[in-house]
């Protein structure tokens, strides 16, 4: 199913999550493909793995070009600094 809709390195990378990565296939759809498209490979299941935990917030960080590492921190940070990142 996700090979028909993604590459091969995107299918491949959210088959390794299962049901989880088949739920952010369907939650997030190209975006979700885009920023796995855009990371080195080292990043994309880091990206996965934070998008799974942290949903939308971490999403957004990263369409706006944060990497793996600054996306923890905000999170792990309570995720109101997401909110001044969204506002700037």
């Amino acid at each position: 199913m996700l090979r028909q809709s993604y590459d091969e390195r995107t299918a491949a990378i959210l088959q390794e999550f299962g049901e989880d990565g088949l739920k952010l296939a369907e939650k997030y759809g190209d975006d979700l493909a885009r920023i796995i498209d855009n990371l080195e490979p080292t990043e994309t299941k880091k990206a996965v793995s934070l998008i799974n935990s942290y949903g939308d917030d971490a999403l957004y960080l990263f369409k706006k070009g944060k990497d793996a590492n600054e996306v923890k921190k905000i999170a792990e940070g309570g995720l109101s600094e997401t909110r001044v990142v969204q506002k700037q």
